[in-house]
């Protein structure tokens, strides 16, 4: 399993979905990993449910990072099933930016 899948939570506030990474994922690191899943770099981009995302944001809220993923007729369901399809890997360490 993916460490984005093992540090991810799909979560359903307010009528959005929304993944959630605690505070030691840096925002530029997933930023990163969400712009290789748009880019077609990874298993989600072959997902059923990729088809209904119409714009992913990510954001630092409340010291954690959150993608906020919308799109019609978009449910948590279908974003975990998406998330789920994800093969994203991270940096060991989100400080470390040698190439050791």
């Amino acid at each position: 399993m993916s460490q984005i899948k093992q540090a991810g939570k799909v979560v359903e506030e307010a009528g959005e979905v929304q993944i959630v990474f605690p505070k030691d994922f840096s925002l530029n690191v997933i930023q990163e990993a969400v712009q290789a899943c748009q880019e077609g770099q990874c298993g989600c981009h072959d997902s059923d449910a990729w088809v209904q995302v119409e714009d992913i944001k990510v954001v630092e809220h409340n010291g954690e990072v959150r993608i906020h993923v919308k799109g019609e007729n978009l449910s948590r369901e279908s974003v975990e099933a998406c998330f789920q399809d994800c093969d994203q890997e991270l940096p060991s360490s989100s400080s470390d930016t040698s190439d050791h």
